[in-house]
């Protein structure tokens, strides 16, 4: 699983020739790709914001991220990154 998620980055949401040859040992699919998705918005995060305070909200459709410090170059990349289910994502610099 953890090589799985470390993998995750680029174009596919997950390292689908890894999965098919452990799929016996993972979980179902859909977390897989949740879990992905969220490892790979935390990292880009990270790499974009040097000591930003960041806060998460989840409502219906929509994940919106708070933070202190404006993440353009994070942004870019959230906007283009593949996304388990369809829903908004919504950066906010307060």
């Amino acid at each position: 699983m953890i090589s799985l998620l470390l993998r995750s980055r680029g174009d596919s949401i997950y390292y689908k020739p890894l999965y098919k040859k452990y799929k016996e040992l993972l979980p179902p699919k859909r977390s897989v790709k949740w879990l992905c998705f969220i490892y790979s918005l935390a990292l880009t995060l990270h790499n974009n914001s040097s000591e930003t305070k960041v806060i998460f909200e989840w409502s219906k459709d929509k994940l919106e991220i708070k933070t202190d410090k404006n993440l353009y170059l994070a942004s870019e990349e959230i906007n283009s990154m593949e996304k388990p289910a369809e829903f908004e994502i919504v950066l906010i610099t307060s």
